[in-house]
């Protein structure tokens, strides 16, 4: 390094900070070699300059954060955060377009109930409990594989008959061997003849013929026959929609909503309150009436034991396939039951070789829920009312 001239400074310094391999430094004096004094020198202190650089130590995150100014307008700051704050939580009905916060639902767009966190199958928007709507969807039926019903065997059946024809074998017995024994002979007797009726009732009795709506299809084996499996369409699934959703995907559900609120409407005009006493219903306790009785029918879908789902021209009757977790809430039932993923077809007897399709027209489902929707708003109850609501007429039991 001295035969090139460099001063003994920058030479001690590169010594020091300069800690490279033999092969760098070769090719570090090779260079040197090929350059004046002037520019010699000026590299080395390039050199010096780069290292001063790497071993500079780094700010801490807290003298970093003490560098960031702060924002020019605090109302701007305070409108981000706030607006950060919204994103950070999704809501059902706040923050909605200008077009959107004019609905026509039935209880007009009442407060939120719970997170919004259901989804709308068709246009995904998301909704709390209170503004969403869960119905039976005919775009997704329930079909299982047919099983086979066992009938209940004879002999099982006919076991309580030969129990009862026994006892009267006994009895017999008994009353033919004196007076003493004619005590014990008649009670076992008749006690034999009464299980023998029964076991007679019991074998006689049918259980109800329920089927659903049933098709066959064939499956290929790898022997090249075909073959024929049954299956059952037994109900639809559930699915969330929003207000605008229902009307537009499911009109006859909200055609038969719609019925029932405008016949509650018409009706209630004769209906008197309990006090002040035979006083009529204004036109805004009509209002409330025919809107509960809508709700009542829409939250039958979400609460109710058994809903009305209208299907090819008839309101078909659909059950829950179990029902548990029960409990009691007087507003919307008498029994209210969690909400169910699937609803299944509810099936009578037949009668004289014809099934009979459960339904329920307007009128019907009126009277079995006049009582509720009356005792929702104080409004006298009629023997007229509680007639129909059994569906029982005079004579008829």
């Amino acid at each position: 390094m001295k035969s090139l001239e460099i001063p003994v400074n920058l030479v001690e310094y590169l010594i020091i900070n300069f800690d490279k391999s033999d092969k760098t430094w070769k090719k570090l004096l090779d260079e040197l070699r090929e350059l004046s004094l002037n520019n010699r020198i000026e590299v080395i202190k390039i050199i010096q300059e780069k290292a001063s650089k790497e071993k500079k130590p780094k700010k801490a995150v807290s003298e970093l954060r003490k560098d960031i100014k702060p924002a020019r307008f605090p109302e701007i700051q305070e409108l981000a955060q706030i607006i950060l704050e919204r994103e950070r939580q999704v809501k059902c009905l706040d923050n909605e377009l200008a077009y959107k916060e004019v609905s026509e639902e039935f209880d007009q767009r009442q407060e939120c109930i719970g997170s919004a966190t259901y989804v709308c199958h068709h246009c995904g928007r998301n909704m709390c409990a209170q503004h969403s709507y869960w119905i039976p969807d005919i775009e997704f039926p329930f079909i299982m594989k047919k099983t086979e019903v066992k009938a209940e065997p004879i002999p099982a059946k006919a076991g309580i008959l030969c129990f009862g024809l026994f006892l009267i074998i006994i009895g017999a017995m008994l009353f033919s061997m004196g007076y003493y024994m004619q005590t014990y002979a008649i009670p076992i007797t008749i006690i034999g003849v009464l299980i023998l009726l029964v076991g007679i009732a019991n074998l006689l009795k049918k259980k109800p013929i329920v089927s659903y709506p049933t098709f066959v299809k064939k499956m290929p084996t790898k022997w090249g026959k075909d073959v024929q499996v049954k299956y059952e369409h037994k109900g639809y699934y559930t699915a969330v929609h929003c207000w605008e959703c229902l009307k537009v995907h499911h009109e006859p559900i909200f055609n038969y909503a719609l019925k029932i609120l405008s016949s509650v409407y018409e009706e209630s005009k004769n209906w008197r309150k309990i006090l002040p006493r035979k006083k009529k219903l204004n036109d805004t306790e009509r209002v409330n009436c025919a809107t509960y009785a809508a709700n009542r029918y829409l939250n039958e879908f979400k609460f109710g034991k058994n809903c009305y789902l209208p299907l090819k021209g008839i309101n078909r009757a659909m059950t829950r396939p179990t029902f548990e977790n029960r409990y009691k809430n007087a507003v919307i039932s008498k029994e209210v039951y969690n909400p169910t993923p699937v609803w299944i077809f509810l099936l009578q007897k037949r009668k004289k070789g014809a099934k009979k399709v459960p339904k329920r027209s307007v009128s019907k489902w009126i009277d079995k829920n006049r009582i509720a929707i009356k005792e929702r708003y104080e409004v006298k109850v009629t023997q007229t009312d509680r007639t129909k609501a059994t569906g029982r007429q005079k004579g008829k039991k």
